[in-house]
């Protein structure tokens, strides 16, 4: 790679000591790349729940159907869901309305007419 800068290599190995390390590109100013384990997390009444735990880049939203079914299996129905708006995409939209979920995502598109008068009404 020295000798040839534009060349990938898949799963190169950053440490001899943790060779199971991989770096994690960022989108982030101050961090460009981590290095460690990516979670994925879902919480019910305080308790915490590993997903998923993976050394490799994952996108978290592709995660939320899973997450929607083991809820079912382990605690029952879920009727609302507070996620971030990552998770707002519109699959996961298209299916949390199929389940009926009330969620805290905003809602998509330009604001209507009315907007004002209703938030005013809910305030």
């Amino acid at each position: 790679m020295h000798e040839n800068p534009g060349k990938y290599v898949q799963d190169r190995i950053i440490s001899f000591f943790r060779p199971y390390l991989r770096p994690i590109l960022r989108g982030k100013e101050n961090k460009r790349v981590e290095f460690g384990a990516r979670l994925h997390i879902f919480q019910v009444d305080g308790i915490n729940i590993i997903d998923k735990l993976s050394f490799d880049p994952f996108n978290e939203a592709k995660s939320l159907k899973g997450c929607v079914i083991k809820h079912k299996q382990h605690f029952g129905e879920l009727h609302q869901l507070g996620i971030d708006n990552i998770y707002g995409t519109n699959e996961n939209r298209k299916y949390l309305t199929e389940k009926e979920v009330y969620t805290c995502l905003p809602r998509k598109g330009r604001p209507s007419k009315h907007e004002k008068q209703t938030k005013k009404h809910i305030a």
